[in-house]
């Protein structure tokens, strides 16, 4: 019973930890669920190199309900209480003793959140499904059930489905379960397993005829381009507390427990874990290693014999406690990032100079305004404004936004990724939006800009007019694309 206060203990601490911290949900989390829901297809008109899974297609994270940043947060944290209980299921089964496993979720407390666990991207999906993969290639081994085997490569599929950086995991967990167990059947139905999520996935690319451009972003792209330009190595900062944090468990490779196999399996995951972060580094991308981090810190406090656990707990706890809290500060806040003040107060301007039904184009400024201001992308194209990005599609969204000219452009002069200004590769979108468009409103750094014959038509430059008196726009003045705005709130 005392485990299980224990786990309600650490549970609610890693809850409360989640909840007030900054919070950092990715804007793509809602804006292309956004765009999936109003017919955008991804690679034909949503560019970007990710598999669609949980974001892009018809069924997504919008239909379970993340929708708004405290949907996104509940989901944050749900994702990490799920994880907290796999691992105390797997662990009460591996170490076959309560306070083992309580102390991998204690040590899972410990780096989840250092480890930009604030932020919500799809690595943080990946986690229950290696998690249920991991477990269950165990029991394979032990019980020897193709049954384990299917089921494993399954949860391994659909790891790969939200993250295709994760099909080099799936491929080696294959090798070793059949190096492993010399059993080509096992193999072959842990193949079946992982294809499963694969086979929907291609049937459905197919169905929709964007195959080509599909295997252009998720590949071509992704060797060709993405590599060149966003590649991004880890700080020293960031190196340190991965080395800090991660070297228990290299560690446990020195002693004999290295031959374990359970050990191994629990390796293997988290170095290709590791792999699937990808050459663009960011300490979110370690998020599915964690789990095995902890798992692999309490193998090597078990492997050092009873006289040592005690003297390498209070070494590794002690220091944890102080070094979580000193990572962790400046952190505790209700802030939530692209929800700020600023974006809200364009997307409200933004819905106010448009009618329903118009489309928008943005530029530097944060996308989420798209959904924010319930408006669509004008050229029925859309692009993150990533340099790697508009690379390779600045013309198609040029031709897009002349065909279909937005009835508004968000524009932030002092946008920058890595460094560069974002304007600095629009270069040809830019000069277009300066021949055309006219600044309407500044709110914070973003500029609201509108055709020019909307603000200077037959030389009238505005329209006052008091919201009680029911005026209605002229006629000839409206088809000049005027907009009626009450100045008297």
């Amino acid at each position: 019973m005392k485990w299980k206060i224990l786990l309600v203990i650490i549970i609610a601490a890693h809850a409360l930890i989640l909840a007030k911290m900054v919070f950092f949900p990715y804007p793509e989390l809602f804006l292309y669920p956004y765009l999936a829901n109003h017919g955008f297809l991804p690679y034909k008109q949503i560019f970007d190199q990710h598999f669609p899974s949980i974001l892009m297609l018809p069924i997504n994270i919008s239909t379970f309900g993340l929708s708004s940043p405290a949907t996104a947060r509940m989901f944050s944290i749900g994702l990490a209480i799920l994880a907290q209980i796999l691992l105390l299921g797997i662990s009460r089964s591996i170490f076959k003793s309560e306070k083992k496993a309580i102390l991998v979720n204690l040590f899972y407390l410990f780096i989840q959140p250092v480890f930009e666990g604030y932020i919500l991207w799809i690595d943080t999906f990946i986690v229950p499904a290696t998690l249920a993969a991991f477990y269950l290639l165990w029991r394979f081994f032990e019980e020897k059930k193709l049954v384990f085997a299917f089921w494993a490569g399954l949860f391994a599929g659909l790891s790969v489905f939200i993250k295709q950086s994760m099909l080099p995991l799936a491929v080696v967990v294959g090798i070793l379960l059949l190096v492993k167990s010399k059993s080509f059947k096992a193999a072959i139905i842990y193949g079946a397993g992982v294809l499963v999520p694969m086979a929907v996935l291609l049937f459905w690319i197919i169905k929709n005829g964007i195959f080509a451009d599909f295997y252009y972003w998720t590949v071509k792209f992704n060797l060709e381009v993405y590599p060149k330009m966003a590649g991004k190595f880890p700080t020293l900062k960031q190196l340190a507390r991965g080395i800090v944090f991660f070297a228990p468990a290299g560690l446990l490779f020195l002693t004999k427990a290295r031959r374990k196999l359970v050990n191994i399996i629990a390796g293997l995951f988290l170095v290709f874990s590791l792999v699937a972060g990808g050459n663009r580094f960011e300490l979110v991308h370690l998020q599915p290693a964690l789990p095995f981090v902890a798992l692999l810190t309490v193998s090597f406090v078990e492997a050092l014999g009873k006289r040592l656990r005690p003297i390498l707990l209070l070494a590794i706890f002690i220091p944890s406690v102080f070094l979580v809290g000193y990572l962790l500060r400046g952190l505790i806040s209700t802030y939530v990032y692209f929800f700020d003040e600023t974006t809200v107060a364009t997307a409200s301007e933004v819905d106010e100079l448009t009618k329903p039904g118009e489309r928008i184009f943005i530029m530097g400024s944060q996308p989420i305004i798209y959904p924010l201001a319930d408006r669509m992308p004008a050229g029925g194209v859309f692009s993150v404004s990533l340099p790697w990005n508009i690379k390779v599609v600045e013309d198609i969204i040029l031709a897009g936004i002349e065909k279909d000219r937005p009835a508004a452009v968000v524009r932030d002069f002092s946008a920058t990724i890595d460094g560069i200004a974002v304007l600095d590769y629009m270069r040809k979108i830019d000069k277009f939006v300066n021949a055309n468009y006219e600044l309407a409103e500044k709110v914070g750094p973003n500029e609201i800009l509108i055709p020019k014959k909307a603000i200077n038509c037959n030389g009238v430059n505005a329209i006052v007019f008091d919201a009680k008196t029911g005026f209605k726009l002229p006629p000839q003045l409206e088809s000049c694309g005027f907009r009626l705005r009450c100045a008297i709130k």
